[in-house]
């Protein structure tokens, strides 16, 4: 350190750090100015402010103002990396950047930035350019005459970033040119705007609240104004939730919309283009120890065949299952009401069920259960008013198990033992008066039962050297007898299987026999293999690729003859560190031909990510990709905005 009494100079040199208050300044070496109160940096020179710091060749600080200018300076910031070739600090919240670039990527030189030869920036407010190139390596791909983008953590009042593109439907589009307002702590609002050249102008407004613990929600209104032909449109989409007090919950949703084709119009999501039914519905509900409480009415509309069904209102109490000594008891009582065009209908229906359980000679458990049902109907085909319907149903089943154990094991197995699940029960259901019964909602005509099932199912596990229990095989059988067919008593025998369900390579079948016919059908036949290939990990990334092949057959036969064959398969993995791939296919094996392919790609590429998708069914093909910076998702590049170049 060395000192100039005439011109009141400090020159420190050789790894200089200089502290005032909360200002650190470390560089290679410097000059303090008593007199201007400046300080000059040279050679790697950090300003450290609190929480910021920058780094540069050089730089000048004013040690009373706060304001200075680095050359050719970076700082980091929560997004990502700025640079400029001049950095002025001209206050605590403000910078002007000269020749500056913007970038999340942490190498250097980095694979992408924006530049900008001005820029101006609010500290955790938004910064502002213009005018804006984006560059890949050194190589400028887009420009735009100005953009600013949001440094600010947390919610923030500001403009968003829209999206402009290309389609085939729309011709050229503006999308998402808006506002986004924080209304409070709890409440924020969208305001935007669409402009779509074949169409004309939406706007929409998006509120959106939540309240810890109290009440939440969103909702969506959109008005188009359209210009060939002249028309006005809307939708209205929106949920909310909320807590009441004594323990009721709140809930409520809208889905509404002027006309039948506005989704499909509208809507860049495929999957809503097929939506034909809106349903908007409020209920209240509540939840006890031994129940629930639920009320709500609700509408449904099709809006395609532009019919409207109203339920005023659905109310039902349930009660859980509560034991009364040895007995079982549980309960439910609903009322609903539902409107149509037509007509309006309504039903009371209470229901009661009592069952027990308990063991016969030991091993034998018996289960007897008895089912009350009195609905009460508002009118039969014969127009006569409440009409009241009472019914019981009445069950006994007898189960039990059997285990064995082997005295020997096989290969990897040390031990093996089978399970036996015998059952059979019996049902009863009088026969009553509903001749003029009018089945509505959920409430048809009970018909009269009394009949027998007979059930089996058995399995068979084994327990390998290293105590780790597999299920080798699954078998259930099952056959009933109605004593009301004369008939025909005995139904065809049910049966399905699993063999190897725990291992690479697994089948399940399952069918059908016809005792009087002596013949098998309905029989399905899934066959799936399975086979994981690791590849050694990657010492520079700690990423341990690897594949996945799958294959599966299926084969089917059904009462009728006819039947189809089918066989599935998929392949995904890494071909690269980098790079991950999924091919899948399925092939009609009768037909012999393929009915629909999928190839997906993606790319981690550091700082950015790629994705492509290519899907064929029959005759039908479609592709997308997408390139996006991953820690700025809003700043991507998709298909649609090339379209106008690419292939349909």
């Amino acid at each position: 350190m060395s000192y100039d009494p005439k011109k009141e100079e400090v020159f420190l040199t050789d790894s200089a750090e200089i502290r005032t208050g909360r200002v650190t300044l470390i560089a290679d070496s410097m000059i303090y100015r008593k007199r201007e109160k400046e300080l000059l940096a040279y050679g790697s020179a950090l300003l450290i402010i609190e929480n910021d710091t920058l780094q540069a060749e050089s730089l000048l600080y004013h040690t009373e103002t706060g304001k200075g200018v680095a050359f050719h300076g970076r700082t980091h910031t929560e997004k990502g990396y700025l640079t400029g070739k001049y950095i002025y600090r001209v206050s605590d919240e403000v910078l002007l950047v000269e020749d500056g670039t913007f970038t999340t990527c942490d190498k250097v030189p980095p694979h992408y930035c924006f530049y900008s030869p001005r820029m101006k920036i609010f500290k955790n407010e938004e910064a502002v350019v213009s005018p804006i190139f984006l560059k890949i390596r050194k190589i400028p791909i887009l420009w735009a005459p100005f953009w600013f983008f949001p440094l600010k953590k947390g919610r923030k009042s500001g403009f968003l970033t829209p999206r402009i593109g290309y389609n085939s439907f729309d011709g050229k589009y503006l999308r998402n040119v808006s506002y986004y307002l924080v209304l409070s702590n709890y409440a924020d609002v969208t305001l935007g705007l669409d402009i779509i050249e074949r169409r004309g102008v939406r706007s929409y407004w998006n509120f959106v609240y939540k309240r810890y613990r109290s009440f939440s929600g969103a909702f969506t209104f959109t008005l188009a104004q359209e210009f060939s032909p002249i028309r006005r449109r809307w939708s209205l989409f929106g949920s909310h939730y909320q807590t009441l007090p004594w323990g009721f919950t709140l809930r409520a949703r809208s889905n509404l919309l002027s006309d039948v084709s506005y989704m499909e119009d509208y809507s860049e999501e495929k999957e809503e283009w097929i939506k034909s039914s809106l349903h908007s519905f409020i209920s209240l509900s509540k939840r006890w120890s031994s129940g629930t409480f639920l009320a709500s009415v609700d509408e449904e509309r099709d809006v395609r065949e532009n019919t409207v069904k109203r339920t005023l209102p659905d109310v039902s109490f349930k009660l859980f299952t509560f034991s009364l000594g040895p007995i079982r008891i549980d309960g439910s009582s609903r009322f609903l009401r539902k409107e149509t065009e037509e007509e309006g209908r309504y039903y009371l229906d209470n229901r009661a069920s009592f069952n027990s359980e308990f063991s016969l000679l030991r091993y034998l458990k018996l289960r007897p259960e008895l089912n009350l049902q009195s609905t009460l109907f508002d009118k039969d085909a014969l127009g006569r008013k409440n009409i009241l319907r009472n019914v019981y149903s009445t069950s006994l089943s007898f189960s039990t198990v059997f285990y064995g154990m082997s005295l020997f094991g096989l290969g990897p197995f040390e031990r093996f033992r089978s399970t036996i699940r015998p059952s059979i029960s019996f049902k009863y259901t009088p026969e009553i008066d509903q001749e003029n019964l009018i089945p509505f909602g959920e409430i048809s005509a009970v018909p009269p039962q009394k009949s027998g099932v007979l059930s089996l199912s058995t399995s068979i596990e084994g327990k390998t050297r290293k105590n780790k229990k597999l299920t080798l095989l699954t078998v259930n059988l099952n056959e009933s007898y109605n004593f009301l067919n004369k008939d025909r008593p005995f139904s065809s025998i049910s049966w399905s299987s699993r063999l190897l369900p725990e291992f690479p390579l697994r089948s399940r079948i399952s069918g059908a026999y016809d005792i009087e016919e002596g013949k098998f059908y309905n029989i399905d036949l899934v066959t799936e293999a399975e086979l994981k290939i690791s590849v050694a990990e990657d010492t520079s990334t700690g990423k341990k690729p690897g594949w996945r092949i799958r294959l599966t057959h299926s084969m089917s036969s059904l009462e009728t003859g006819e039947g189809e064959q089918r066989l599935r398969g998929s392949i995904s993995g890494h071909p690269t560190t980098n790079w991950k791939m999924r091919i899948s296919f399925n092939y009609d094996l009768k037909r012999g031909e393929l009915i629909d392919e999928r190839i997906e790609l993606e790319r981690d590429l550091h700082c950015w990510a790629f994705n492509f998708r290519w899907s064929r069914y029959g005759d039908t093909w479609n592709y997308d990709f997408k390139l996006w910076i991953k820690k700025l998702p809003d700043v991507k590049f998709k298909r649609s905005l090339f379209e106008i170049f690419l292939p349909g």
